[in-house]
């Protein structure tokens, strides 16, 4: 049987997983059974079965991303570990215990050994377990088909389809300037074409400049225009443009026809003036007949034809409604009417027909251009012998079928029987296709599958997913009889994660719009409640800012205000979630957060961008300057140092003023101020760098006579030559990233510094740095991005979004146009519709409208996920848009909010929202007090403590398996003159099982008072860090709490929650020595000054912890920061020693 789980947002489709897989590895279906048993010896002999082997070889879980592998991965294992354990002491069990056991009908003692059993196999064969992403499954199958693929073994699979179109495109730029055939021309016409179109519009229009905007457009086009739904008919697509004849006869025909209908026109229209009275008519309508011209039908300019279709002005609105009040000046002539509205309606057919006509002409060009760049990027491919990832599921199509599964199987040596596929609303129709003849074997040999999704959270149809697979057609289409769908009927989805009060306003408010918008998918969006959260308070407000002076602003002081209102009563930063539609957004809300509230943490990984550190900058212009000083004869090259009296005025080629550019850079990275670096640029000379003594030309020349082996080894001289060491330190997480990413450059393609930097230009805006899990900062990011997590509070500060979707340029099918050869008429065509094109006789106008219900679906969407992240409070701020949306989301939102409770919205499940608006928006609740969850379970395995070091020509990352019991090994980056015996007083391998222990012990305390950012937190970090029974865990409460209350103003001070800032084992870098130092607390304290404290679990005191910490001291006045204080802190001896300096 095939489940269909249609959950909604909260209700634990993750939980639902992982609970499937571990029911198909624990439990089987015996033939006959109408439900599982335990796979175990003891249930299974009875029936004359045997136990079921590496069960989990036969079940593949698919995940949408690599992290939600890895996170399935860890769980099930988590799960299982915790299935193989006794119940605890207080009576506490695995979640999934008590369920399986009523599922597979067997004691606990039995599922604890089948648990143990199952784990043990799975990690003693860990290739077998089959949880991966849709694309690397396909990988496998397809490696094991490599030769009917026509592909050598050892391709290459290639994820960055930028790099392999910036590639193609390079090659036939190359090419562009020799030879003349009609490809090329037509290349050349349809660039001359969009470059014109981007000159108009005020963009970039140079497509030879690998940083333009231009250029990437480019390549977003010709990757948008070979995606899944080229796919499909690739080879019928390449077949019709490998014949440019086809395509010139396709573009005279449709000319020939544009013109027979502006003839048409005429004709329709000396037709009726023949029957109508002129003089009866009104001014407005004979100025409309008399713009119909023979040879040019209606002209199309301004809003002539877009007004008689679709009608702004009353007369041409009884024009279309058949009214004949404003289009007379007289009534008497009523036998004139029908033909007047016959002429209306027959004049929108012909100019329907002519702009699809005049359009596709158009496109012909592009289309053609496209076709030729497409041989580019195949020969590309097939010399690179690689693979896009997106080239996987077409290559699949050719493979597999209803009747090659088995031997698929064979191939890749695992039968697969169960299929569990998660996020399944993000499947594409051809993902699907491949997927199908699987699953369908797996049906027909009685084995159970899962397929999960939510239709209201599909928001990647720009990458081909199609929701209405999991909205209707797998269930009535495909698997009629084989399929239980569960989740669509009222009551069957409840939501765990929010409080009431959000989810009675996400029920009420999509309820409406997806009416309004007339969005399908919603009609099971309305959750239950369960008793679990009942008692959780909730706030929401929606703020109108539209119109207002400075809006935008505002709504940044807003988010400020919300967000320090909300920490101030005691939410940590990171239950915290700013979301927004856009990186530019988020770009503006990181500034405004940092810039004018450094006090709030905040942590993106859309705004950490790579090449914004100042490093990078620098070393990205000396590469820049080594590429172009080695190219051709510039005025660098040829030893002419020029002046600005000179007659030939310097920079005067391309190749001089782009290193006039990368000087510009160059001094700019080093500290000058614009003008100043400008000055330093256009001086050929040996201009000194500000604060150094040697130019540019000395800089390029010692790097050189390192004679760096490789591209890498050249970045690392770099780093030596031009990074100082405070930089390399200061900037170490963004240098890490780039090294990174060259040394991936280089392993995969051409590792030479021009093709490096091509590379760059084209994926440096989105390099980024990890920002870190854990970390206490306000999570700022994309709706893409925040799908699937949630935060206390979520704020969405600029809710401009659009609702009803425009056409977008696509590909689409075509059965023919009337009036010209079908043999020349394409059976697909990539076409850029307008609103003319929903209207029928338009042969693509049905496919349009559907087009646009599904952007409009996906649009709403993106509101579903964004408002359904929040478990507490929901901010909106509604702003005006940037750009011209057709049809903004916020007008629609402020009316279902507007609303009032009707008869049929129950208030058990809605709630009336319209009691909750004011003048400045709607406020619903109060503000919320946050609750302190349970702490979640140490991990099955320990994790190891990584090192990273960078030195000057080589990185290596140095792994510490375990800690040592000095304070080296909790403090691993103290020099040896400032550490300090701290736990047990120095164990050594011959110290006492005595002293063992106690360091053991002293080791934990310190690790739970790490952990600890107020005095609340001791419950949290005893739970997460003390790993003994249940006594040991006492014995640290005590002691903890008797040290807190010896000092009681000291330590509230130190643990005090409105602290500004406070430090916990974060590293402090010594210019000076090249080292860093980690005291254990650094808190700026409210009375203006800041502790360092330092704590020792030792037997007595040690000058030596003095020292340690008087060279805190000083390492933080020495940065200029005043009224330090240091202590050293005994927490077992009850003592602080204050440190005099």
């Amino acid at each position: 049987m095939l489940t269909i789980y249609k959950a909604s947002a909260g209700s634990g489709k993750t939980y639902t997983l992982a609970y499937e897989y571990i029911k198909q590895l624990l439990g089987v279906r015996p033939e006959g059974h109408a439900g599982y048993v335990l796979n175990d010896a003891a249930t299974l002999r009875p029936l004359g079965l045997a136990p079921v082997r590496r069960p989990h070889s036969h079940i593949l879980a698919i995940t949408f991303s690599n992290k939600a592998t890895a996170e399935m991965k860890t769980r099930i294992i988590r799960e299982l570990h915790a299935l193989g354990r006794e119940p605890g002491a207080d009576g506490r069990d695995a979640p999934y215990a008590a369920a399986l056991m009523a599922e597979l009908g067997c004691t606990r003692e039995a599922l604890r050994r089948t648990a143990r059993r199952a784990l043990h196999e799975l990690i003693h064969d860990y290739s077998s377990f089959n949880v991966s992403t849709i694309d690397s499954f396909f990988q496998k199958v397809l490696r094991a088909f490599a030769r009917e693929i026509d592909r050598q073994g050892d391709y290459r699979v290639e994820l960055d389809a930028d790099y392999v179109t910036g590639s193609a495109l390079s090659l036939l730029f190359d090419e562009l300037n020799y030879g003349d055939d009609p490809g090329q021309r037509r290349v050349l016409d349809w660039l001359h074409s969009r470059a014109a179109d981007n000159a108009r519009d005020g963009h970039d229009f140079n497509p030879f400049s690998r940083t333009g905007g231009m250029y990437r457009d480019l390549i977003r086009a010709v990757n948008t225009t070979f995606e899944d739904q080229f796919g499909h008919h690739a080879r019928d697509i390449r077949e019709y443009l490998a014949d440019p004849s086809r395509i010139e006869a396709l573009g005279r025909e449709l000319r020939r026809r544009v013109a027979e209908l502006n003839e048409s026109m005429y004709a329709i229209t000396q037709a009726v003036l023949a029957r109508v009275d002129t003089a009866t008519l009104t001014a407005n309508m004979r100025k409309l007949l008399e713009k119909v011209t023979p040879g040019e039908g209606l002209p199309d300019t301004g809003t002539t034809v877009t007004g008689l279709i679709f009608p702004t002005s009353a007369y041409l609105t009884c024009l279309r409604d058949h009214v004949a009040e404003k289009c007379y000046t007289a009534k008497s002539v009523a036998s004139d009417y029908g033909a007047l509205f016959d002429w209306r309606d027959r004049m929108v057919e012909a100019l329907v027909w002519r702009h699809f006509c005049t359009r596709l002409a158009e496109s012909l060009n592009g289309l053609a251009a496209l076709g030729y760049i497409d041989r580019y990027v195949t020969r590309f491919r097939i010399e690179n012998n690689l693979i896009l990832i997106s080239d996987t599921n077409s290559l699949l199509r050719t493979i597999i079928s209803d009747d090659e599964t088995p031997f698929i199987y064979e191939r890749i040596g695992q039968p697969l029987q169960h299929f569990l596929i998660d996020e399944f609303q993000d499947t594409s129709r051809m993902q699907w296709g491949n997927l199908r003849p699987l699953v369908a074997n797996s049906l027909a040999e009685t084995h159970d599958s899962l397929i999960i999704g939510d239709v209201k959270q599909s928001i990647y149809r720009w990458r081909g997913a199609e929701s209405s697979l999991l909205d209707s057609e797998v269930e009535s289409d495909d698997f009629p009889r084989d399929s239980n769908v569960r989740g669509a009927a009222p009551g069957e989805n409840t939501n765990y994660r929010s409080a009431h009060g959000i989810v009675r306003f996400n029920n009420t408010l999509f309820a409406r719009v997806a009416a309004q918008a007339g969005v399908r998918g919603y009609g099971g969006v309305e959750q239950s409640l369960p008793a679990a959260t009942a008692a959780l308070t909730s706030h929401i407000t929606v703020t109108d800012l539209t119109g207002l002076p400075d809006e935008r602003e505002t709504a940044l002081r807003i988010l400020a205000q919300r967000l320090l209102d909300a920490h101030a009563r005691g939410y940590r930063w990171n239950q915290m979630a700013v979301i927004c539609r856009r990186r530019k957004i988020i770009a503006q809300v990181v500034d405004y957060l940092m810039r004018n509230h450094p006090e709030i943490s905040v942590m993106s990984d859309d705004a950490l961008l790579v090449r914004n550190a100042s490093s990078v900058k620098l070393i990205i212009g000396m590469l820049e300057l080594m590429d172009k000083t080695c190219q051709g004869k510039t005025a660098a090259a040829d030893g002419a140092h020029r002046t600005p009296d000179d007659p030939n005025p310097a920079y005067r080629s391309r190749s001089d003023s782009e290193i006039l550019i990368d000087r510009f850079e160059y001094f700019l990275s080093h500290g000058s101020a614009p003008d100043e670096a400008l000055r330093l640029a256009m001086d050929i000379g040996e201009s000194a760098a500000p604060g150094q003594s040697e130019g540019i030309g000395d800089d390029l020349a010692a790097i050189r006579e390192l004679a760096p082996a490789n591209l890498v080894a050249l970045v690392e001289a770099i780093i030596d030559r031009k990074v100082s060491p405070e930089r390399r330190q200061a900037e170490l997480p963004y240098i890490t990233a780039f090294m990174d990413t060259v040394t991936q450059f280089t392993s995969s393609y051409n590792p030479s510094v021009h093709a490096f930097l091509e590379y760059w230009n084209l994926k440096s805006d989105r390099i980024t740095i990890g920002s870190g899990e854990g970390q206490d900062a306000v999570t700022v990011t994309t709706v893409h991005t925040a799908k699937g997590l949630e935060w206390d509070i979520v704020c969405i500060p600029m809710m401009d979004w659009e609702l009803e979707a425009q056409p977008t340029e696509q590909w689409f099918e075509l059965d023919g146009v009337e009036g010209i050869d079908p043999a020349l008429v394409p059976g697909m065509i990539y076409y850029s519709p307008s609103r003319l094109d929903t209207l029928e006789p338009n042969p693509i106008a049905a496919q349009v409208r559907a087009r646009v219900a599904a952007d409009t679906a996906d649009n709403l969407n993106v509101l579903y996920v964004a408002f359904t992240r929040a478990a507490r409070e929901l901010h909106i701020c509604v702003v005006t848009p940037t750009t011209r949306a057709a049809h903004p989301a916020a007008p629609a939102m402020m009316e279902a909010l507007a609303t009032p409770l009707s008869q049929d919205e129950h208030t058990d499940i809605y709630i009336d929202l319209a009691a909750g608006m004011g003048e400045e928006g709607l406020s619903i609740g109060e503000p919320t007090a946050p609750v302190r969850k349970a702490a979640v379970g140490a991990p099955v395995c320990e994790a190891p403590v990584y090192r990273v070091n960078f030195s000057t020509l080589a990185r290596r990352i140095a792994r510490l398996d375990h800690l040592t019991t000095t304070d080296n090994a909790l403090d691993p980056d103290i020099s040896e003159d400032m550490a300090a015996p701290a736990v047990a007083d120095m164990v050594t391998p011959s110290s006492s099982d005595a002293q063992r222990e106690a360091a053991r012990r002293g080791m934990a305390l310190h690790a739970i008072l790490a952990r600890m950012r107020t005095l609340d937190d001791l419950d949290d970090a005893l739970e997460r860090e003390a790993t003994g029974d249940d006594g040991e865990r006492e014995l640290y409460r005590d002691t903890l709490i008797s040290a807190f209350r010896a000092h009681d103003g000291l330590t509230a001070r130190w643990f005090d929650p409105d602290a500004p800032r406070v430090m916990v084992e974060q590293p402090i870098y010594a210019g000076e020595r090249d080292e860093n130092f980690r005291p254990d607390r650094i808190v700026w304290c409210a009375d203006g000054h800041v502790d360092i404290v330092d704590y020792k679990f030792t037997s007595e005191e040690h000058p030596e912890h003095i020292s340690q910490v008087r060279g805190y001291v000083g390492l933080l006045r020495s940065m200029h920061i005043d009224n330090v204080r240091g202590y050293v802190w005994y927490p077992a001896m009850r003592r602080v020693v204050e440190v005099s300096v």
